[in-house]
C-alpha cells in the first residue's frame, strides 16, 4: 500500500479483510454495496492522509527556509498597513 493510507493503513486492511468475509457469507445486492462503500472510504482516507502529509511537509519547509522573526516583523508591518487603510 506504499503508505498511501499512513496511520489508517491498519483500518483499511481491516476493511478489506472484512469485505472478504462478507463476500464469503453473503452473495446479494446488499453485500455488493460494500465494494462501493469501501472504495469511497479508501479514496477519502487517501485524500485525508495526503493533505496531512502535504501540510506537514509545507510546515517543515517553512521552518527550514524562513526566519520566524522576519516573518513576525512582516506580519506586524502588514497589520500596521491594514490599520492605516
Amino acid at each position: 500500500m506504499d503508505n498511501q493510507y499512513g496511520e489508517f493503513t491498519k483500518n483499511i486492511t481491516a476493511l478489506k479483510d472484512d469485505l472478504q468475509e462478507v463476500r464469503s457469507i453473503w452473495q446479494d445486492q446488499t453485500a455488493n454495496t460494500y465494494d462501493v462503500l469501501n472504495e469511497n472510504i479508501e479514496v477519502c482516507t487517501q485524500r485525508i492522509w495526503a493533505y496531512l502529509v502535504n501540510s506537514e511537509n509545507g510546515y517543515a519547509a517553512l521552518k527550514r527556509n524562513y526566519d520566524s522573526d522576519d516573518y513576525d516583523r512582516y506580519v506586524a508591518q502588514m497589520a500596521v498597513q491594514v490599520e492605516e487603510v
